[in-house]
């Protein structure tokens, strides 16, 4: 009688502190629009072959055109006063860090997705990285373009990058670059602004050759959170220490049951 009062008072005990953690969580995560933001995987999507966008030239291409060798597609928007400064940085750094060649082995388009912006400014961007970086395999390989509302919008669809204008005239939107094989296929994203050499390297090849796959960062992305004033990553413990105190919170009411089922059947057997 005592081991089945101290089972289901160690049931509720369990049940309230599953309700309690799962309270915790919701007021620490900030509530969403019903609006779709952010990047949503396209994996093995062929990308439009007529999408028109104009380089910092004034000269306009269509996608097809600009797409013969793995290419990342780096979609920002020139007067970004935040998050895209930090991913141009951190995409330069590991250009620098990897053993491939830009210009030969891959190239890099980077798109804005504010129709309002012009060649002009694709070009002052691209001046920037230019002397940032000083070195020819930028110079050929790394090439800045705008677009239209319409061309611009059917790139970001097919991607799956959803960004919302703000009340300041700016846009509310994710970081990351998209992996594109030779014939436009998506094959992969690297999420964030920094990039390891390693996940960048294996980002390239697969997309060299054709083959896609789920994006390598999905676990940090959960565990860390994006600090805009410290514009780095932070360790997310009240998420992580949330997450592994469900876990064990089920794993025990699991066992619990178990051995109270266990306990049962004894009973049962001493009573025949």
């Amino acid at each position: 009688m005592k081991q089945t009062l101290l089972f289901k008072a160690s049931f509720i005990l369990v049940l309230f502190f599953l309700v309690a953690n799962f309270s915790i969580a919701q007021n620490a995560i900030p509530q969403q629009s019903n609006e779709k933001l952010g990047i949503f995987e396209h994996l093995d999507t062929i990308l439009s072959s007529d999408i028109l966008i104009t380089e910092s030239t004034g000269q306009t291409y269509r996608l097809e055109s600009l797409i013969n060798k793995p290419t990342i597609i780096n979609l920002v928007y020139y007067r970004c006063p935040g998050i895209c400064p930090a991913l141009l940085s951190g995409l330069s750094n590991v250009v620098k860090e990897t053993d491939m060649v830009l210009g030969k082995d891959y190239d890099i388009l980077t798109i804005s997705f504010d129709p309002g912006e012009t060649p002009f400014l694709a070009k002052k961007k691209r001046e920037n990285y230019l002397r940032i970086n000083k070195n020819q395999d930028v110079a050929t390989g790394w090439r800045f373009f705008s677009g239209d509302t319409a061309n611009v919008q059917r790139l970001l669809d097919e991607i799956g990058f959803q960004v919302k204008k703000s009340d300041r005239g700016g846009y509310i939107h994710a970081a990351g670059i998209i992996m594109v094989s030779p014939n436009r296929k998506v094959t992969r994203y690297l999420n964030g602004v920094y990039y390891s050499p390693f996940d960048f390297k294996l980002a390239l090849i697969e997309a060299s050759e054709g083959r896609s796959g789920p994006t390598i960062n999905k676990v940090l992305d959960y565990c860390f959170s994006y600090d805009p004033q410290g514009k780095r990553y932070t360790f997310d413990i009240l998420k992580v220490s949330g997450s592994l105190v469900l876990i064990m919170a089920v794993l025990l009411l699991f066992f619990m049951i178990r051995a109270e089922r266990k306990r049962k059947k004894q009973l049962n057997k001493s009573d025949n």
